[in-house]
């Protein structure tokens, strides 16, 4: 049935764009003559074009249009951009990015290249921290483009890309500050101004900062969360004759505020001393099997979950119940201390009237380090034990997280761009990046039994104790693991070995208070190489056809020393570390492919355009970690390929007073990656004492269908009122998959015979079942959503005006994975902003008065359920609840 309707969309959706398009010129006027609108020239083509001569989805946004509808944060941007949904970023899991439900899942620990690229200023990066600090202040304009857009941009994004696009220094003076201010005790002050230094170089400084109270309220201990501290410069210098320009651009971003943090989304179990099933799996199907009781470290917890109703069943998520709220109640004080150093140039010089040859360069190097709370609750120890709840007397869980995330990378890009004739134009370019990435991930444990424990004490006292002789912990570690038990104690580079606390110097292990429990981190490093070539060709005055491709080769190795670890414990009383390094590829995997586009445009005789779109994209391969191998997991997973059909129509209509760009789009994504328990391939066959016949590994799911119809519009009712908006409709079906699925309500079991690793006697063991998610949408995916700007400007008698504003959002709703549960279904989420603005009559004075999601609706951008029989099981990322605040504008004349 699924095939069906997908069948059956398309047919309709394509069928609806040509009879508009085919009625269009008849019954619409198409002149802009009175220039009601804007125009907005993008670069997604490489060459400057309008965004309605562009033969593609895309969204852009001026500079005046960021200002005018308050585009200051991710949370903003994705409400008035068709398909976008931004996910957490500072543990680098869950869905990150996402365009038309297509992202990259655990992209920090499984190394995965990004499905939606990133750019400044048309020079890729594999992060997003430090792209547009300032709330996006001297932007010069945002495009965001939907479908593959590898054929002539940087890296390979079979989803999209972003591109953040900065104001260049001119030859004229000028100066911009803004200054603002919200009802969350935060101030944002920003400034830019430059000029000419002679008469071909010119320059440009821009700087500023964000500070203030948390949008995050915490109801426990700590503060208030998601609290910004962050400073921000840049420096620009342009120079400039008749044939060349060139412009370097350096800027460095810091940020030493207080992170966002994840929100409990369910009430906790504080009654019972003892607990067997947690989560939704107390909701659903029992397992057909007894568990061993575990102790409850909630029992006795007095503080009711702030974020959502307090008479939420356990094991049900509260966005089920309820409205949610965005607050949290921990009693550790996150801190946040990262830093970016982004380096961009470019230099073009124009050959002949018919040829101009740019260089770009790109090198930035950007450490995030986030520490925050990672139990979310604010228990703490009590006066007399730290093993001890202070609310109740009980061992408890006191648990924080440290997750740096390190990269740097390198691009050049080299792009001869030709005008062979009046008809024809040609693009050729060659392409290479570099990077070097390395994720981290410590579990900090404060209420451990040996955390106070002298690793020298303690080892000292256990002298003689096994027939040799101990005065530390390093003597501890030769004389008694090495020499008595016969465990390794050297670093071989190949395995496991045991050491002191203190030695390595890991922060959390510090001589008097250990916490640092369990350190990870994997690493890769990546090179691309790419040359490509694009071909327009002008038919007639109504014709034109354009195609390219793009020959790229990605290199990704996993250096041994990049993925390793450790485990601190006590062992006979003494606290020791076992750490490993035995994962990693170090031999470079090669994945090369051949993209492309084509591209068939008709213009109407009323200037309007009609595109047909075929592209193709390429995203390398991932690497298992298993290690050893697993036999029967891949440990190079294939890469991913999409091809993206396409249709739309764009143009002015009603006599200048409706631009409207309508299309119809369906890709086929094969090769999806996803990380899952799973079953194995038929080569598999299962070790004797397995109890289960199900490994977790990174699969390759073939084609998964995604398709949809995306309508942008602004319509002029009068010289003073106009409406701008979307509605995009978007679906999917996943391709042939089964897995198991976290915390599944509706799980299935079935017992597996083995051997009993103990006694090597038959024996039998229960296990979760697969389940079929075959058809399944994608997560992160509305299926409806919308948006509509009502602006309306008003003259004042003293020359200036007041101009008034209005945004309804719509995000439909999404499941947050392909397991397409419905008890954890992220609801539908509207929100509505207004402001108002004054300007002067000069225009160099301006005030905005805002209020951002008015009625105070809080919705979902991503949920997780960690599933399990313990621990915290549902969490999630809220939006902001309600702002207020103001902006004031000056641009002083010279």
């Amino acid at each position: 049935m699924k095939s069906i309707r997908c069948c059956r969309f398309k047919l309709k959706a394509f069928a609806s764009l040509i009879a508009l398009a085919l009625v269009s010129p008849v019954t619409w006027s198409e002149s802009d003559e009175e220039g009601y609108f804007e125009e907005i020239i993008v670069t997604a083509e490489r060459t400057a074009k309008s965004v309605l001569d562009t033969p593609m989805t895309i969204t852009a946004f001026s500079e005046d249009l960021l200002k005018q509808l308050g585009v200051q944060d991710r949370d903003k941007l994705q409400l008035l951009v068709p398909g976008l949904q931004f996910g957490e970023t500072y543990d680098q899991v869950g869905n990150g990015t996402s365009l038309r439900g297509i992202g990259t899942r655990n992209a920090g620990i499984d190394h995965g290249d990004r499905s939606v690229a990133t750019y400044i200023d048309g020079a890729y990066t594999i992060g997003v921290y430090g792209t547009a600090p300032g709330g996006g202040f001297d932007l010069e304009r945002v495009e965001v483009a939907r479908g593959p857009q590898g054929t002539l941009n940087g890296r390979n994004s079979v989803a999209g890309s972003i591109n953040y696009i900065y104001k260049k220094p001119t030859q004229e003076w000028d100066v911009e500050i803004m200054a603002q201010a919200n009802d969350y005790s935060q101030q944002r002050f920003n400034v830019a101004f430059g000029g000419p230094i002679t008469d071909s170089l010119s320059f440009r400084l821009t700087g500023g900062m964000h500070s203030g109270d948390g949008y995050q309220e915490n109801v426990g201990l700590g503060e208030d969360t998601n609290a910004p501290d962050e400073e921000y410069y840049a420096a620009q210098f342009r120079f400039q004759t008749e044939r060349f320009d060139s412009n370097l651009r350096y800027s460095r971003v810091t940020d030493q505020g207080i992170p966002i943090s994840q929100v409990n989304l369910a009430n906790l179990n504080t009654t019972d001393a003892e607990i067997q099933l947690v989560g939704a799996y107390s909701q659903g199907n029992r397992p057909p099997f007894d568990l061993d009781p575990v102790e409850n470290t909630n029992y006795l917890y007095a503080t009711q979950v702030p974020s959502g109703p307090a008479n939420c069943a356990i094991g049900v998520p509260f966005q089920r119940c309820g409205d949610i709220s965005n607050k949290v109640a921990v009693n550790r004080t996150g801190f946040e201390d990262s830093e970016a150093d982004m380096f961009n140039f470019y230099a073009e010089y124009e050959i002949s009237d018919n040829m101009s040859l740019r260089y770009t360069y790109a090198n930035n190097e950007v450490h995030q380090y986030v520490f925050r709370d990672g139990d979310y609750t604010t228990r703490v120890g009590s006066a007399d034990s730290h093993q001890l709840a202070s609310d109740g007397g009980v061992p408890f869980i006191d648990r924080a997280y440290d997750l740096p995330y390190d990269y740097e990378e390198e691009s050049h890009e080299l792009l001869l761009t030709w005008s062979l004739s009046d008809q024809m134009n040609l693009i050729l370019g060659a392409f290479s990046y570099e990077s070097e990435v390395q994720f981290y991930l410590t579990r900090w444990e404060y209420s451990h039994d040996f955390r106070f424990v002298n690793p020298d004490e303690a080892a000292a006292a256990l002298d003689g104790a096994f027939g040799v002789p101990v005065s530390d912990c390093r003597s501890y570690i030769e004389n008694v693991v090495g020499g008595a038990f016969g465990l390794p104690i050297e670093d071989a580079g190949d395995g496991s070995f045991w050491y002191c606390p203190g030695e390595f110097g890991v922060r959390g292990r510090e001589e008097g208070d250990l916490r640092a429990i369990v350190p990870f981190g994997t690493g890769s490093n990546n090179e691309t190489k790419a040359v490509f070539a694009n071909l327009e060709y002008q038919v007639n005055d109504s014709w034109a056809v354009s195609g390219g491709l793009r020959w790229l080769e990605d290199d990704k190795v996993q250096p041994p020393e990049t993925f390793a670890g450790s485990f601190m414990f006590s062992f006979i009383g003494v606290p020791v570390v076992v750490g490993f390094q035995d994962g990693g590829f170090d031999q470079p995997e090669a994945w090369d492919k051949v993209v492309g586009q084509f591209t068939v445009e008709h213009t109407t005789p009323n200037d309007n355009l009609i595109y047909g779109r075929i592209s193709t994209a390429h995203k390398p391969g991932v690497f298992n970690f298993a290690s050893p191998p697993v036999p029967g997991v891949p440990t190079v997973v294939e890469e991913s390929t999409l091809i993206n059909y396409e249709a739309g129509i764009k143009g002015t209509y009603l006599s200048g007073r409706m631009q409207l760009a309508a299309s119809a789009f369906y890709m086929n994504y094969d090769k999806m990656h996803l990380a899952a328990t799973q079953a194995l391939d038929s080569d598999f066959t299962p070790g004797l004492f397995n109890e289960s016949p199900l490994a977790e590994y990174t699969a390759a799911i073939p084609d998964t269908k995604v398709y949809g119809l995306e309508v942008e519009y602004s319509y002029a009712l009068s010289d003073r009122t106009s409406i701008i908006g979307f509605y995009a409709y978007t679906d999917s079906e996943v391709g042939e998959h089964s897995s198991v699925i976290l915390g599944d309500p509706n799980a299935e079991y079935e017992l597996y015979d083995h051997l009993d690793l103990e006694t090597g006697e038959p024996t039998q063991s229960w296990y979760e079942l697969p389940a079929d998610q075959t058809g399944n949408r994608l997560p992160s995916q509305a299926k409806h959503k919308a948006a509509m700007t009502l602006v309306h400007n008003l003259p004042l008698s003293d020359g200036g005006s007041l101009s008034f504003l209005g945004t309804w959002a719509f995000n439909g709703k999404m499941y947050p994975s392909i397991g397409n549960i419905d008890l954890y279904e992220i609801p539908s989420y509207s929100r509505f902003d207004a402001s108002m603005t004054w300007t002067s009559k000069s225009e160099n004075l301006s005030t905005q008065l805002y209020v951002n999601n008015v009625f105070d609706k809080i919705g979902l951008n991503e949920f997780v359920a960690s599933g399990g029989f313990g621990g915290q099981v549902f969490l999630g990322s809220p939006t902001n609840h309600r702002e207020v605040g103001v902006t004031v504008r000056w641009t002083p004349e010279f």
